[in-house]
């Protein structure tokens, strides 16, 4: 708690008493705000040129990424379970 009284004499000679009190919660919360809060940008102001942010990855990016997955899991699985039905067939 900050409580400071300060006295300021007026250009007119009179004398204005002001007394100041600040009470402070400093405290990490929880979670904090990406880095993207705090750009120029973020307060409608243009970035200088040359400066770039990180974005986050594109969701596609993902869905692509575990498609591909699939495809070589599946081929995987078609490859060996087809070893086993020859190997089945043959005795």
């Amino acid at each position: 708690v900050l409580n400071k009284t300060e006295e300021w004499i007026l250009s007119d000679g009179l004398k204005n008493n002001t007394t100041f009190i600040a009470d402070f919660d400093l405290h990490l919360p929880d979670t904090l705000p990406p880095e993207s809060e705090f750009t120029l940008s973020a307060f409608g102001l243009p970035e200088p040129p040359g400066v770039t942010w990180e974005r986050p990855t594109p969701w596609w990016l993902y869905g692509i990424a575990v498609g591909l997955a699939l495809v070589v899991l599946s081929g995987i699985l078609f490859r060996v379970f087809g070893r086993l039905r020859r190997q089945g067939t043959k005795t």
